[in-house]
């Protein structure tokens, strides 16, 4: 399997860490690539329409996007127990709170980053904000 991937992306290197996990990173080869919600760059967009990271070419149900299918694939194909079948909502229920973080942090960073300085919202920064601080609490 090929996982595409890039080191500044923390959803790639959620799945990473599923795979370290299960014992079963010899079984993907991960490739850096570069792209940007502008520029999909090397990101295989004929794989995934999404032009988004991470993405899994090669599994027995074919392509796969989005970090929490790969996750959930990982456990399932290497019955890793990473979604434990006791308290599963709770579990389900925390990684929805960390991906939301994640998203939070990806959109500021991109904020800052791709938009011009006089195009930037300081409320929407803010929510964000707020966003990241309201699920650390409730972590």
């Amino acid at each position: 399997m090929k996982l595409y991937s890039n080191p500044a992306s923390p959803f790639a290197r959620k799945v990473i860490v599923g795979f370290w996990e299960v014992n079963a990173i010899d079984d993907v080869e991960v490739i850096n690539v570069i792209g940007n919600p502008v520029d999909s760059g090397d990101i295989p967009i004929m794989e995934n329409p999404l032009g988004k990271l991470p993405t899994l070419v090669g599994t027995p149900f074919g392509t796969l996007y989005d970090s929490r299918v790969i996750t959930k694939f990982i456990d399932h194909h290497y019955e890793g127990g990473l979604y434990p079948s006791s308290n599963l909502f709770e579990t389900l229920k925390m990684e929805a709170l960390a991906d939301g973080i994640m998203d939070a942090a990806v959109l500021l960073t991109y904020e800052k980053r791709v938009r011009s300085e006089d195009k930037q919202s300081e409320v929407w920064m803010d929510g964000q904000w707020m966003k990241i601080n309201r699920s650390l609490d409730a972590l």
